[in-house]
């Protein structure tokens, strides 16, 4: 099955994608979870760990990319 993003959550799997430990398969997860950058920026790290294989660990490089 292939999930298609739209331009705004590409541009997450985009700035992800470069966190050590996030995977293409793990970015894109991100990405269809959240509506676009902005909305991933002011989540918290509790929803952003509900993502599937995102731990603790994984959800604060990536939390910390976005707030850049």
């Amino acid at each position: 099955m292939t999930i298609l993003l739209d331009d705004r959550n590409a541009w997450i799997w985009v700035v992800v994608e470069d966190v050590s430990g996030i995977s293409e398969a793990r970015s894109k997860a991100i990405a269809r979870e959240y509506d676009d950058l902005e909305d991933l920026r002011e989540s918290d790290r509790e929803r952003l760990e509900s993502v599937p294989d995102i731990g603790e660990q994984r959800a604060d490089a990536v939390l910390e990319r976005v707030r850049e």
